[in-house]
């Protein structure tokens, strides 16, 4: 084989030997590269989207355990052996005594200094109760980092009370995510439960844009008119909703074009009214709590006066009145009307063919049923038809329009189909070495098929005429000899 090679390495020309050297001091380098970076030990993100401060922390840590690490997506991850990642999660976790998020919690009292003044103590539980916030809002899923800023007055026997605590919390989003009107609402919650004396309209959050996500609780301006407007489309889209789900099952999907209008009526009424119970009677007689009750009576006239004998007897009698004020019933009745009732809705439909006037009936009754409608306030109902023999740019437009309303993002989004294949096929992405290892194969294989194709060549090539003599003649010289008796030992042997 090796002469065969030999051979072939000679007769090549410059070009071929130029080559064949190239191919194999690459295939050297790849076998080589490869050797080291399977020996080489493999990297994994210990911890991801870190503060600096925990950053730094972490890192003074690794490097008293004296671990080998690197740090990537600039200083924010760390990543060390792989076999070594869980372990040092744990040794750090517990030697941070809580999560990672950049500010200090509730074990900021592990080591409390008796000589503290009140001031101090009171500054470090406030800065604790911010860390433990900030804490427990970086643990959803579409926020990357938090901060929470507390204003609480104080408190004393010779100070103006009546000053409630407030806060303000500013949220970093991660890349394409956003919270929902429920979360918003759920952290302003969590933080009122936090805090002692603190409404959870007293809480205002905003991104990392500066945009508030807290709708304001009332007044004037920009932020009352954006709330307003806010309840207003919730209303109608919370309808629209419910409309489009009866029909998309009656029709099938997309083929009812619904359209919802809904006055909100956003004043607060107070009605108060007195009543005055009537008198109630028993027998002909007025019956009730007495008020008030007198009875005058005069005294007789004496004996010695003329007068007739009537006059003498009523004189000899008296006279007597009595007065009885009875106090009827009295109620009185508040009525509190709160903002944001409907004060007129009107409904839109529009069909995909025409249809009968009882068919439309009914369609009529299904709408005033899901929707609510109340004629004595004044709501209405408009049904039409469109002709779905249109072109397909028309149905394209009608089906645009058709869609409901957007759910709104719930605590837990799906993941995208990048994600979904990610995570199912994570574990079969090829690395870099096995790469280029199969590359690597794949040039042996193409060396010794070809090494193998220029044997079969050289194997196949005719022979020139000298050396078809030369042939001849050796295999006549091999056909003469005779073989040796059996007896007779061949020249060259010992005895």
């Amino acid at each position: 084989m090796f002469q065969n090679l030999r051979e072939m390495w000679d007769e090549a020309g410059a070009g071929a030997r130029l080559g064949l050297a190239t191919g194999v001091l690459l295939i050297l380098a790849i076998v080589v590269w490869l050797s080291i970076s399977v020996l080489r030990p493999e990297y994994q993100t210990l911890f991801s989207d870190l503060d600096p401060q925990d950053a730094s922390a972490m890192v003074a840590e690794l490097d008293k355990m004296k671990v080998p690490y690197r740090l990537n997506a600039d200083g924010t991850a760390i990543m060390v052996d792989k076999s070594q990642v869980h372990a040092l999660r744990l040794k750090l976790l517990g030697k941070s005594g809580g999560p990672l998020r950049g500010g200090v919690g509730f074990e900021i009292f592990n080591n409390t200094d008796f000589g503290m003044t009140e001031f101090a103590q009171k500054i470090n539980y406030q800065r604790a109760l911010q860390g433990e916030l900030t804490r427990t809002i970086t643990a959803l899923d579409e926020v990357r980092s938090a901060r929470v800023h507390l204003v609480m007055p104080e408190s004393g026997l010779f100070r103006k009370g009546g000053v409630k605590p407030k806060a303000s919390i500013t949220l970093a989003m991660k890349d394409g995510r956003s919270l929902a009107p429920e979360q918003v609402l759920g952290i302003q919650r969590l933080v009122a439960a936090a805090i002692p004396e603190i409404e959870p309209s007293a809480v205002t959050i905003a991104d990392q844009r500066g945009v508030t996500l807290t709708r304001a609780g009332g007044g004037d301006g920009d932020d009352a008119t954006s709330a307003r407007l806010g309840v207003k489309s919730d209303v109608e889209a919370y309808i629209a909703r419910k409309l489009v789900a009866v029909f998309d099952r009656a029709f099938g999907p997309g083929r009812v074009i619904v359209s919802v209008d809904a006055t909100i009526n956003h004043d607060q009424v107070k009605v108060t009214r007195e009543d005055v119970l009537p008198l109630g009677t028993r027998g002909g007689e007025a019956v009730g709590a007495v008020a008030r009750s007198r009875t005058t009576q005069s005294e007789p006239t004496g004996s010695g006066s003329a007068a007739t004998v009537d006059a003498v007897k009523t004189a000899a009698t008296g006279s007597s009145s009595s007065e009885v004020e009875y106090l009827n019933g009295r109620r009185i009745e508040q009525v509190v009307s709160m903002p944001g009732s409907i004060k007129r809705l009107s409904v839109g439909i529009v069909l995909p063919s025409a249809m009968d006037k009882a068919r439309l009936e009914e369609i009529r009754q299904l709408v005033a049923t899901t929707a609510g409608i109340n004629p004595s306030r004044g709501d209405e109902i408009a049904i039409s038809s469109l002709d779905m023999s249109a072109g397909n740019a028309a149905r394209a437009n009608a089906e645009a329009m058709l869609k409901p309303a957007p759910e709104p993002l719930s605590a837990e989004p799906q993941p995208s189909a990048e994600t979904a294949n990610r995570t199912v096929f994570g574990s079969l992405q090829p690395r870099p070495e096995w790469v280029l290892g199969a590359v690597a194969i794949l040039l042996l294989l193409l060396g010794a098929a070809w090494l193998a194709g220029r044997s079969g060549q050289r194997a196949a090539r005719p022979l020139t005429p000298e050396a078809r003599e030369e042939v001849l003649q050796r295999v006549q010289t091999w056909v003469r000899r005779e073989p040796p008796l059996r007896g007779e030992r061949t020249q060259g042997t010992q005895p």
